[in-house]
């Protein structure tokens, strides 16, 4: 994991500024922060500052299949004499044909074509608008389209308004006026004349189809509920270029600078409060660059990226957190593995399973309380039938004659319906000692067969042993535990080792937590029974620090301290001894 090596570099500032920064940037290039950027650039136009400025466009709504070239040449009169800017067809009328419609060009009337029907007459061109979330609202003025360079029919219509060349450049559409902006007449109304010449003049008109279901709704910052047509759309994009006031996006250095600015920032907080109140500053600086971006969409018209810029600040403190809590816990851990390592030796004993050979002092044990000569400790591991070597003392595995080793066989069975040792009258060791007796035994416990125990003794040890098979009894009982413990210890160890097992139990990494839990446990217990031993004493006694102040009194100084009246907490230890 390349995050995890990140506290072992000598310049980790400047690689976790590097990893965020990369992050971020794939992530961009991939289109993540599309759809979180087209959402907020809604919610900043619904949250318009000031009020609605005054529309510079008109929108006339027509049916451009059913009106003939009379009601079409009536139509653009009547607009004529209420003087506006400019009068622009968002399509050509169909029942126009190409004369028609190059007399209404020379008129000073725009008429949009499309891509297919394009002629060496006209170079204005009307092209559906991207619906994509990375140029959702995006205008291109100037195409160029087969080898042929083209004006939009928004940008001509605006050119022709101002009486000046529009924006050349892409840019952002402006729709803060919000929805319902732009007055919207219909072609009936417009040839009864029942409009005023303050409703038109020194502006912009645009005929365009109605909508319709082959003319839908299309995608733009204001809410759904706008239902924005393909002539509203051109609409607001005339209505920006005449205004002035088109919106541009932040471009790639821009970008970086804002990177920088906030990767600077981060630092400073980073020095001045640490990781401690990252949650604080990540919440805080969300929603700061929140602020700041509405602020820069309404006062500046700028679009800089909010969202990215926010993962970025919101990846960075979490890498820097990241950082310092690794950093912490291998403190921790160091710290932990030391005192754990002290306490262990100093109060726990060696345990017995995990120590080199542990089966060793059981059987040197063994044979020299019964005085042996031979002896083997044989294991049956699980629900197996057959019996494997544990230890052996002047023989193996190897020197038994039952080859099976089957502890249903005799004389394995024998020993089991007996309950306890027996002395075996048939050689099962090889090479017996002249006048020795064997002997086999059982290890059980907890009901559970876990192995035998075998040996070899002479005759007269054994008769003048009367305790013998008492003892052998006890000794074999108190083995049989210890078989039981440890193949409990060697399976816990094996599923501790097991990744999946560990997995499964959450326990993925190793922690020093419970073993010095553990410790200390043992530490209280061995505290507490120190106290105890030390409150029973039956000396008056009182313990003093290096100081003379007191730590400790036990039960018997109390009584005598109530008896006699003595303040001992207040007095020195000399003065204990003279009033006593």
């Amino acid at each position: 994991m390349i995050l995890a090596p990140l506290h072992r570099w000598r310049l980790a500032g400047p690689g976790i500024a590097l990893i965020s920064l990369v992050g971020i940037w794939l992530a961009s290039t991939l289109g993540v922060f599309q759809l979180p950027d087209a959402w907020v650039q809604g919610q900043y136009h619904r949250l318009t500052p000031v009020g609605r400025p005054t529309p510079r466009v008109v929108l006339v709504e027509a049916d451009f299949e059913q009106r003939r070239q009379p009601a079409w040449r009536a139509l653009v009169e009547r607009l004529e004499r209420l003087d506006p800017a400019g009068i622009g067809f968002l399509h050509p009328p169909a029942t126009l044909s190409e004369t028609q419609r190059a007399r209404l060009r020379e008129s000073g009337v725009i008429v949009g074509q499309t891509t297919a029907q394009t002629s060496s007459t006209g170079s204005v061109l009307t092209l559906p608008p991207a619906q994509s979330l990375s140029r959702m609202s995006v205008h291109v003025p100037r195409i160029v389209e087969n080898g042929e360079r083209y004006v939009t029919t928004e940008a001509a219509l605006a050119s022709r308004a101002l009486e000046a060349r529009a924006a050349e450049d892409a840019f952002l559409i402006d729709f803060r006026p919000g929805m319902n902006y732009l007055p919207v007449l219909q072609t009936e109304r417009v040839l009864r004349g029942d409009i005023t010449r303050d409703l038109v003049a020194n502006r912009a008109v645009l005929i365009g189809r109605r909508m319709d279901p082959t003319n839908p709704t299309l995608f733009t910052p204001l809410p759904q509920e706008a239902r924005v047509s393909r002539l509203m759309y051109a609409g607001y994009t005339v209505d920006t270029l005449m205004r002035g006031r088109p919106l541009q996006r932040t471009a790639w250095w821009q970008n970086i600078l804002l990177s920088l600015t906030v990767l600077g920032v981060s630092v400073l907080l980073y020095f001045r409060l640490g990781v401690r109140h990252s949650l604080g500053v990540c919440i805080g600086g969300g929603l700061l660059l929140l602020v700041a971006g509405w602020l820069s969409l309404h006062f500046v018209s700028r679009v800089f990226p909010v969202i990215e810029l926010i993962a970025y600040h919101l990846l960075l403190w979490y890498l820097l957190s990241r950082r310092e809590q690794r950093h912490e816990s291998a403190t921790v851990h160091t710290l932990l593995r030391a005192s754990s390592g002290r306490l262990h030796d100093r109060l726990l004993p060696s345990d017995f399973n995990a120590s080199q050979d542990p089966w060793g002092q059981i059987i040197l044990l063994t044979t020299q309380i019964l005085h042996l000569d031979r002896i083997i400790l044989l294991e049956r591991r699980g629900s197996a039938k057959h019996l494997r070597e544990i230890k052996a003392y002047r023989c193996s595995i190897e020197d038994i004659d039952e080859r099976r080793r089957d502890f249903e066989r005799t004389p394995y069975s024998t020993a089991l319906e007996e309950g306890g040792p027996i002395i075996l009258s048939k050689t099962f060791l090889k090479n017996p000692m002249p006048g020795g007796r064997q002997f086999l035994v059982p290890l059980e416990f907890n009901g559970q067969l876990l192995g035998f125990l075998s040996g070899e003794v002479d005759e007269p040890t054994l008769d003048s042993n009367p305790l013998f098979f008492s003892l052998l009894r006890d000794i074999s009982n108190q083995i049989g535990e210890l078989v039981y413990q440890r193949q409990r210890w060697q399976l816990f160890q094996q599923r501790k080792k097991s990744r999946w097992q560990r997995l499964m139990r959450l326990d993925a990494v190793e922690s020093e937590y419970e073993a010095l839990g553990e410790t200390l446990q043992v530490f209280s217990r061995r505290l507490a029974l120190l106290e105890n031993v030390f409150s029973l004493l039956h000396t008056s006694t009182i313990l003093y620090d290096l100081f003379g102040q007191v730590i400790q009194v036990n039960r018997k100084m109390e009584a005598l301290v109530t008896r006699s009246g003595l303040s001992v907490f207040t007095m020195t230890a000399a003065d204990v001894l003279v009033k006593s």
